[in-house]
């Protein structure tokens, strides 16, 4: 009779397994593991707004965080939207950007557009210089001569 009780314990095991998780599972959080293998950490949001608040500061008033459009990373977490162009962001606390002051713009107010070189004798307010994402290149806006950032070519969050 000992074969019939091994065979009755294993299809008890079997019916176990095709049972699902017990409710146990479902409400235990998940091991480092499981999260690697979902790619998922569900403390990456506070973690992230704790590195925030140390760097940035805790009354940080943002319209929205700005992302490179290419390659998604944080630009900057502060900022304000432009009033007439919606599309466009200023900032004074920024990450990632890197920029190219080889080349000097200016800004043409008939057009709205950055010229590709300022002229000899053009007053350095009126002057700005490209800014690039520091992990892919991608061009993402200007920044002027008192270091503030204007962005138009990223990715907004909130």
């Amino acid at each position: 009779m000992e074969k019939p009780m091994r065979k009755q314990r294993q299809d008890e095991e079997a019916s176990d397994e095709d049972s699902g998780p017990d409710e146990r599972d479902l409400n235990a959080p998940p091991t480092e593991e499981k999260q690697l293998e979902m790619l998922y950490d569900p403390a990456a949001d506070d973690a992230d707004e704790k590195w925030v608040q140390k760097h940035l500061g805790a009354d940080i008033k943002t319209d929205a965080v700005l992302n490179c459009p290419s390659c998604f990373t944080p630009l900057s977490y502060a900022c304000q939207r432009h009033e007439k162009f919606q599309n466009q962001f200023r900032a004074i606390f920024v990450l990632n950007c890197l920029i190219d002051r080889s080349t000097s713009l200016i800004y043409n107010e008939e057009t709205q557009e950055h010229l590709s070189a300022a002229p000899p004798g053009t007053p350095s307010d009126q002057v700005y210089f490209n800014v690039s994402c520091a992990h892919c290149g991608e061009r993402v806006g200007v920044v002027d001569s008192e270091e503030i950032f204007v962005f138009y070519n990223v990715f907004p969050s909130r």
